[in-house]
């Protein structure tokens, strides 16, 4: 029998967010809601991708100023003071790194963002890349201009080509507009950004697997020592973050470190996106204080339970974490 073929556009139409997030919660002050509220309207505009606007997180006046403080060591102290930390599990203060690789002696660095989203259950990286690219190219331009890179990868999971597409696009865009390129913001410093797309592999999630599929090899862990701050791309000092801790770069800088800092319950600071679903009355991304336990981002952030359910076990990691 023949067999009916559907057929499959050669590009990923533009796909229309639904993603909000909760921006009213009693236990944010009126500047946090304000925030929130901007990421949110960023976040709701993801088919325009312009270098001019609120939705683009590059194109306002007050940029080449923060790329500008980029350069000295103040920036640096920034993050260490903002408590803004590593999204892959260790949790790892970002401004440590940072110090690393800015006294690291080399005649080429590297900024990578890990955005090779492969747990089970998880898109809050996808959906912010393809809503909001620009917050990501101006946080790993800081990046680079803190502590000395001239080249960036952005490393995306295969299975996401519209946000590839997208992070292309608006890397042209940048570099057309002088946010990127030989010369950032007439800054004499130069940084290029590159989009690498995933091998594929689950274990390439972890930097120096990364790393080695980058360079164009079979993506499998290193021994460490030596680490990538002072030895990695290409065995040169390599500032390596995930996607989410880059992204807040940029507001950090803007509102200042006890902006960040503000946020977060149990002795944590800062902000984290999840991706929620299940029998929840509200799934999707969510963007709560750190710090918060699941049953407060079921009830304050979710809308509760579906009716006629009661939480008794969850997957935090997804498919590949236990149930607890």
């Amino acid at each position: 029998e023949a067999s009916t073929s559907v057929p499959v556009p050669a590009t990923p139409p533009p796909k229309q967010l639904s993603v909000r997030f909760p921006f009213a919660s009693a236990r944010l002050d009126a500047s946090a809601r304000a925030a929130l509220r901007d990421a949110a309207e960023r976040l709701a505009q993801a088919d325009d991708i312009t270098l001019s606007g609120r939705t683009d997180a590059t194109g306002d006046p007050a940029a080449n100023e923060r790329l500008a403080r980029a350069r000295v060591q103040a920036v640096v102290d920034e993050v260490l003071q903002s408590g803004l930390r590593g999204r892959g599990g260790a949790a790892f203060p970002a401004g440590i790194k940072w110090k690393t690789v800015r006294a690291a002696k080399a005649d080429q660095k590297y900024v990578v963002c890990n955005a090779d989203e492969g747990d089970s259950g998880t898109y809050s990286d996808r959906m912010t890349m393809e809503g909001d690219p620009f917050m990501l190219i101006e946080g790993m331009t800081i990046a680079a201009l803190a502590v000395g890179a001239t080249q960036g990868y952005v490393y995306i999971r295969s299975e996401y080509p519209h946000a590839i597409a997208v992070m292309n696009e608006a890397i042209a865009r940048a570099e057309a507009a002088g946010y990127l390129g030989a010369n950032v913001c007439a800054s004499g410093q130069a940084f290029h950004l590159h989009v690498r797309k995933a091998a594929g592999s689950y274990v390439c999630g972890e930097e120096t697997a990364m790393l080695e599929s980058i360079e164009g090899r079979r993506g499998q862990p290193r021994l460490r020592p030596p680490y990538i701050a002072q030895v990695g791309l290409w065995g040169r000092p390599t500032l390596e973050h995930n996607f989410e801790t880059l992204y807040w770069v940029r507001d950090t800088m803007e509102r200042g470190p006890q902006w960040f800092a503000s946020f977060g319950r149990r002795g944590r600071r800062g902000l984290r996106s999840f991706s929620v679903s299940g029998r929840v009355r509200q799934p999707g991304v969510k963007l709560a204080p750190a710090g918060i336990t699941v049953q407060e981002l079921i009830d304050e952030y979710c809308g509760g339970m579906q009716a006629g359910h009661q939480l008794y076990a969850y997957l935090p990691g997804g498919a590949s974490g236990g149930i607890l």
